[in-house]
């Protein structure tokens, strides 16, 4: 069976090493010409690091592990809420912090050899009838599959091209993501003051939500929300004025880091939009990830259930691969193993975004207020607890289906 897979992320990559693994024909299409270092920060917890384990490459990801020190939250006016302290965290959780851009390179590494990659082609066309899928590319050449399948992300070609556009749920968020050469803390040597440096800095305000996160000497991040009535998208060379302008009045800082942005490095901007869809699958087409099921940053596991959609659904398709319908109960039995945890992670990224930018002043008030009172200990036991609380991906699967 051959299986076209529209999109080489984290979804895709992962979708193709099990398809390979089961012996199917795999061919991967990517848009981009090549992969650059772009994009943030990812949490894999237990869900996401049993599928690494099973593909063997957890240990290589432990090598680009980020642990953080310490973090503070601050208020508005410069006030300190509450000072964290993340060794207990670090050392209990269940979970890999990792540059997105590294767990992506070590996914490619371990596919590129396996199956076909072609680099700079995007589906233009897609109809497909009872036997077969047919494509029209970008460059005008077409191609015929058994099943296509789509993990090309929140703004996925696939999903617009098979299954229309009507299932964006926007939360009322729009935010810049970055990670940059840390130019700020450059005459920092000493391995101690690093590994201190290696924080979060959280500021809250009425409708707002910065996150810098300083990551070692050689990177430092940002993640910035606000909330917009309509989201406006910014030309890529007016992104650091904005920035400047939006945000550099909260911190000193913050400005340093902002003046420090080069012509060349990449600062992601869009809307926090979830994807709610009905089917993730019409005919021979499937979607993965983001693509089917977008939770946005605030769920804080979009990267482990894009890696457990395509394991689950990589699994199912070996499982009834020699049955004539047998794709059609693969896609079914897929989605009805992750269907309600999906859900259930998409309502909670949708709590977390109100929580976190509170759009007047006495809900403002009120968090800062609780966030005060917490005792430091009860927030780490629910990091921890957050952490450690994915399901078990075989487990579920059994208990699914």
């Amino acid at each position: 069976m051959r299986i076209i897979i529209s999109g080489a992320g984290i979804g895709g990559l992962t979708l193709a090493y099990w398809l390979n693994k089961y012996g199917f024909d795999v061919v991967i299409l990517e848009k981009a010409t090549v992969f650059k270092r772009q994009g943030y920060i990812l949490n894999l917890k237990k869900t996401g690091l049993q599928i690494l384990e099973k593909m063997g490459v957890k240990q290589d990801c432990d090598e680009y592990r980020i642990l953080f020190g310490k973090s503070q939250i601050i208020g508005q006016h410069g006030e300190l809420l509450k000072k964290l302290n993340y060794e207990k965290v670090n050392e209990l959780s269940e979970s890999l912090i990792i540059n997105r851009s590294d767990l992506h390179k070590i996914l490619f590494e371990n596919v590129k050899d396996k199956v076909e990659i072609k680099f700079n082609k995007s589906l233009k066309k897609v109809n497909q009838d009872v036997s077969k899928v047919n494509i029209k590319l970008n460059d005008g050449t077409s191609d015929t599959c058994d099943l296509l399948i789509g993990a090309d992300g929140f703004e996925s070609i696939t999903r617009h091209l098979v299954f229309g556009d009507s299932f964006k749920k926007f939360l009322g968020l729009a935010y810049f993501a970055f990670i940059i050469e840390n130019q700020v803390n450059q005459n920092l040597f000493d391995k101690q003051q690093e590994v201190e440096l290696r924080g979060l800095n959280c500021y809250a305000s009425c409708g707002t939500y910065l996150v810098n996160q300083s990551l070692s000497l050689r990177e430092i991040g940002g993640f910035f929300t606000y909330k917009v009535d309509k989201f406006q998208p910014i030309p890529p060379d007016q992104r650091k004025e904005h920035l400047i302008n939006k945000f550099g009045q909260y911190s000193s800082y913050y400005r340093q880091v902002f003046d420090s942005i080069q012509a060349h490095d990449f600062i992601y901007h869009n809307e926090l939009t979830q994807i709610e869809m009905p089917t993730w699958s019409k005919g021979r087409v499937a979607l993965i990830g983001d693509a089917a099921y977008c939770m946005t940053l605030m769920s804080g596991k979009g990267a482990s259930m894009a890696m457990a959609g395509a394991y689950i659904l990589a699994k199912k398709l070996a499982e009834y691969q020699y049955n004539s319908s047998g794709y059609q109960l693969a896609f079914k039995e897929y989605e009805q193993v992750l269907r309600d945890k999906i859900i259930y992670l998409q309502q909670q990224g949708v709590k977390v975004s109100k929580l976190i930018t509170a759009t007047n002043y006495f809900s403002y008030i009120l968090t800062n207020a609780v966030v005060r009172i917490i005792p430091q200990s009860l927030i780490v036991k629910q990091l921890i607890n957050l952490s450690n609380n994915e399901f078990d991906i075989d487990d579920l699967i059994s208990a699914k289906t």
